[in-house]
């Protein structure tokens, strides 16, 4: 039932798109609803088959085509760079053969500019963006949410709390499942409390809840340990603690998996140090 609620879900969307704008119809659809009306409904048409479509496709069968390998990384960096020149080129300019275009009776023919290419810029842009990386492990700058990324999309730690980190992951995953949706995934083995998983070839442990700071110091043993508490001193062991002093300094942190190691990246790196901000 997923696979045909997908098929049909893809096949309303194409036509959705694709016939209204076809002539004789769109001059018939004009006529009667005026082009206001017609933009209006067109687009809540539109913007209703694909919300659908996202949904069906999140229901639908997980169906591996091919192995993750190291290099993927760099092709995903290698295709940003046209994807933001696509971008910038095609977005608001005369373009009479698909959305996203302005002044489209501007059109000359004779120098159709990226049109020469394909008529559909930002469709085009938008297919490689959503083939962008996504980072393996999200830490929340709280240490009370953790998000993996796994075949059914990125899993959270727990159904509620940290609300506004777990709706900004998905959104940027391009996920249309609620955090309770995202929580009940697989790839965050254990109890909620203590969440022992692999990830980007880390072992990871993920400590909350009452008992965090007993239970803290006997978990590490892994290469990652994130706890949503102060410690007063790191637990014994060969773990690289993170827990809220220390995220307090880097803000939230993404693990990329990278060919020679992962990578941590932190909020901090990417936003400079803040004048309020202990350094």
């Amino acid at each position: 039932m997923e696979w045909a609620e997908y098929a049909l879900a893809f096949a309303a969307f194409f036509l959705t798109h694709s016939v209204p704008i076809r002539p004789p119809v769109r001059p018939w659809l004009v006529a009667r609803l005026g082009h206001a009306g017609f933009g209006l409904i067109y687009s809540a048409l539109s913007l209703g088959v694909l919300a659908w479509l996202i949904g069906a496709a999140g229901r639908a069968p997980y169906l591996p085509l091919w192995p993750w390998a190291p290099w993927q990384n760099h092709v995903v960096l290698m295709v940003m760079l046209p994807v933001c020149l696509i971008l910038a080129l095609a977005i608001a300019r005369p373009n009479p053969f698909s959305f996203g275009g302005a002044q489209n009776d501007r059109f000359d023919p004779a120098r159709p500019g990226l049109m020469r290419l394909t008529r559909h810029p930002l469709l085009l842009a938008l297919a490689l963006w959503a083939g962008a990386e996504r980072p393996a492990l999200l830490i929340a700058a709280s240490g009370g949410l953790v998000g993996v990324m796994g075949p059914e999309g990125r899993a959270l730690s727990k159904p509620r709390g940290d609300g506004f980190s777990a709706g900004f992951w998905l959104e940027n995953d391009g996920d249309a499942a609620t955090q309770e949706e995202a929580a009940a995934r697989p790839g965050l083995p254990g109890a909620r409390g203590m969440r022992r998983f692999d990830v980007a070839g880390l072992e990871v442990a993920h400590v909350t809840g009452r008992g965090r700071e007993a239970r803290a110091a006997s978990a590490c043993d892994v290469d990652l340990l994130i706890v949503n508490t102060d410690l007063p001193e790191p637990p014994p062991g060969r773990c690289r603690l993170l827990d809220t002093a220390t995220l307090r300094e880097t803000g939230a942190i993404a693990v990329h998996a990278r060919p020679d190691g992962p990578r941590l990246v932190t909020v901090a790196e990417r936003s400079g140090a803040r004048l309020w901000s202990p350094r």
